[in-house]
């Protein structure tokens, strides 16, 4: 449920994208990625003392820059992933409020993920080998953790 972004994937494409090591495009939408990896790096942190600023402020970070871009409109497998891992960061952020706010970003990413095909077969579109494999497995952890939390928030009523 929680393998959202692998450490091969931050390592080896999306930090050297950002810090332009390797020539690749990126947008609001890689970046408010890093953002949010690092506020649940801060998170859950045990040098940090508990709910530190630092996260908080890694957050609005990644919120301000996924807005940047239309979240549906320019979807790609990226803002999906930094949404839904947006909606696990509020799930424990501490905050009861942000439980709500946990379960509507996990829904915006699921629904992104219906948009842009990411629940078909991708072996038509090429994909080969172990990209198909995690393609569905991302889909079916996303999938379960909505499920997951529709049940907690409709048996919170």
């Amino acid at each position: 449920m929680f393998s959202i972004v692998s450490r091969q994937q931050l390592a080896s494409e999306l930090i050297p994208a950002i810090y332009k090591q390797v020539p690749a495009r990126y947008g609001p939408h890689e970046l408010a990625l890093l953002f949010t990896v690092l506020a649940m790096g801060c998170l859950v942190d045990l040098s940090l003392p508990p709910y530190d600023l630092e996260a908080q402020h890694y957050y609005r970070l990644a919120r301000a820059t996924l807005a940047l871009q239309p979240v549906l409109e320019d979807a790609s497998v990226i803002t999906v992933k930094a949404l839904h891992l947006m909606s696990i960061y509020n799930g424990m952020s501490g905050q009861e409020e942000n439980l709500q706010q946990s379960y509507a970003l996990l829904d915006l990413a699921s629904q992104a993920a219906v948009k842009i095909g990411l629940h078909t077969d991708p072996v038509p579109w090429g994909f080969q080998g172990l990209e198909v494999y995690e393609r569905r497995l991302y889909f079916w952890n996303l999938m379960s953790g909505a499920l997951w939390q529709a049940f907690f928030v409709a048996g919170s009523f």
